[in-house]
């Protein structure tokens, strides 16, 4: 609902876990940015942050805005992810099919 601010981390400190679910500290994240991460994915690829039972919901907007700011790129740039979420679609045919319940 918010724009984050410049800095969305002001007073993290390297030891200041950013990535909750995952128990990511920062110093973890920019370590992702400095090994080349030019977008959320890329840091989750090389931190494991955004792999929690939150999907990155809470540390994604924080960690694109680190891309964005620390590699000069647009913010878009950043936070593209590739989510997939737990589910998946059934055809009305499959979900009616009671044969195989029996």
């Amino acid at each position: 609902a918010f724009n984050l601010p410049e800095d969305p981390c002001p007073l993290a400190e390297p030891d200041t876990v950013i990535c909750r679910c995952e128990c990511v500290p920062m110093e973890q994240i920019r370590q992702a940015i400095n090994d080349g991460a030019t977008s959320f994915q890329a840091a989750k690829y090389l931190s494991r942050t955004g792999m929690g039972w939150c999907r990155g919901s809470h540390c994604a907007p924080i960690i694109s805005q680190m891309i964005a700011r620390q590699g000069n790129i647009p913010i878009e740039e950043a936070s593209q992810a590739c989510i997939r979420p737990p589910l998946f679609p059934v055809s009305l045919e499959e979900a009616l099919d009671t044969e195989d319940l029996a």
